[in-house]
């Protein structure tokens, strides 16, 4: 039986080492074992610490923790270690939106697409937006243009004119700024 992944972090490149062999033999004991190509020790870089390392970052739960450009209170800026939505589960929030086809979904109304999309947004927001929120909105982003879409494919007399669509999705958005989840956390149209 093999162990899922867990983050292990340490002082010193020693420590650690010593650490994962404990926990290695432990695991051992109990006729577990470590997945080798899973296992391996990262170095944090960041501004403070500099030394080049053959891992310096990782993917945990969703997230990718690596060294990110961050400013300071008073406007500095500096890298942090910090961790942001992985590309993986950015992929995977693609792949599902594809998957609804929404754009070939003319029979609905936007409420309707609303009321389908929201539970999955909502969801992905409140745990991707924790860190970094930022790169959660690029992805949003691509939604309102899969909604804009999906307004040419609906009305006929909106197919070819892009700005048109455009603004009968901001107005739909002056009208109901709550109606997509997204657009609560200033993803507008």
């Amino acid at each position: 039986m093999k162990c899922r992944k867990f983050p292990l972090f340490g002082k010193s490149l020693t420590q650690v080492t010593h650490v994962l062999n404990k926990i290695r033999e432990r695991l051992e004991k109990c006729g577990l074992e470590l997945n080798v190509e899973k296992t391996k020790i990262v170095y944090c870089k960041d501004s403070n610490r500099k030394a080049e390392f053959k891992y310096t970052e990782f993917t945990f739960l969703g997230y990718t923790f690596r060294a990110r450009p961050t400013r300071s209170p008073k406007g500095r800026r500096f890298k942090s270690f910090s961790a942001a939505v992985s590309k993986e589960a950015l992929k995977k929030m693609a792949r599902e939106i594809r998957r609804l086809k929404i754009h070939r979904r003319t029979e609905m109304s936007i409420e309707e697409i609303a009321r389908m999309l929201n539970p999955k947004l909502r969801g992905w927001i409140y745990y991707y937006g924790k860190f970094r929120l930022v790169c959660l909105k690029h992805f949003l982003h691509r939604l309102n243009v899969r909604l804009l879409k999906w307004i040419r494919n609906k009305y006929k007399a909106l197919r070819y004119r892009v700005r048109a669509a455009k603004s009968w999705l901001k107005n739909v958005y002056k009208n109901n700024p709550d109606l997509f989840a997204h657009w609560r956390f200033g993803v507008r149209p």
